[in-house]
């Protein structure tokens, strides 16, 4: 039997500000112990905390994935004439010189490694069509709400799929210098989805619920995914304890929002406690 969770102090001291005070303002989703560490360690450091304060409604804006940009055409359109244009009255220089030193030697071409992030576009459609299933019949009725719904959650599972994907990578140690790159496209990403939640959609209440899931994870993924980039960028590890620790609440979110039952989610708390015991386990083999 494992000892009693002695660790998680020493991992929270790690933490910076604002992790603790994530952690302290979404109680919901972690364990009460850890909790109440956290909030310890933030009186301790002299952080004042308190609930974040209610987002003042405003009118949403038309969410519409096809029609976001309507200026978009006309304006390239508009460029490429003018491209034409220049590039026709361009003077072309003496056709007739030639280099001084004779011909320039072709240069041979040299492959270059590039780590690529893949596309999520199935895998977020099929995330997206399984939702209305788990919406209470009556609410799927509104058809005007489960399609505002709908399209946020897309942008949901689009940033969350690469989310995932980044932290698999870093935790397989398959991350080179497009880390700190894609660390960024994935919280434009992001950024997709939050700037457009301070608005009241007018959702149906289990809608409104989950797209709250969806903002919390949101967070989470923010803090945790800057502060992995800062680590690789300063060549520490780009993984500890802590952000593995908040890798499992985002997880049991993503359960949540696809209908896994209870007793099948993971329990980030559990899952913390084994990876400290195998840490504890592996320091006392004998070095060899």
């Amino acid at each position: 039997m494992s000892a009693p969770f002695s660790s998680a102090p020493d991992f929270l001291l790690a933490k910076t500000d604002a992790e603790l005070l994530f952690l302290v303002q979404n109680p919901g989703f972690y364990h009460a112990d850890l909790v109440a560490t956290a909030r310890q360690e933030l009186q301790r450091r002299g952080v004042a905390w308190a609930l974040p304060p209610a987002s003042v409604e405003a009118a949403p804006p038309e969410i519409n994935e096809d029609s976001e940009r309507p200026w978009l055409l006309p304006a390239l359109g508009l460029g490429l004439v003018v491209l034409a244009a220049v590039l026709y009255w361009w003077p072309t220089g003496n056709k007739s010189w030639k280099n001084k030193n004779g011909p320039v030697p072709s240069r041979e071409l040299v492959a270059v490694q590039t780590h690529l992030m893949p596309s999520f576009d199935s895998l977020t459609k099929a995330q997206v069509r399984q939702m209305p299933a788990l919406l209470p019949a009556a609410e799927r009725q509104d058809t005007t709400a489960q399609r505002k719904f709908l399209l946020l959650a897309g942008r949901f599972w689009e940033a969350e799929n690469q989310s995932a994907y980044l932290f698999q990578e870093a935790e397989a140690a398959r991350i080179d210098s497009t880390f700190p790159g894609q660390v960024e496209l994935t919280l434009d990403k992001w950024k997709r989805l939050t700037s457009v939640l301070v608005y009241n959609h007018k959702l149906q209440p289990t809608m409104s619920e989950q797209l709250e899931l969806m903002h919390r994870a949101a967070l989470l993924r923010r803090e945790t995914l800057t502060t992995m980039k800062n680590f690789y960028i300063y060549g520490q590890p780009p993984l500890d304890q802590g952000l593995r620790y908040f890798n499992d609440s985002v997880t049991v979110m993503r359960q949540t929002l696809l209908g896994v039952p209870p007793q099948n989610r993971i329990r980030p708390m559990e899952e913390l406690q084994k990876r400290v015991d195998a840490e504890v386990a592996r320091k006392a083999m004998p070095q060899v």
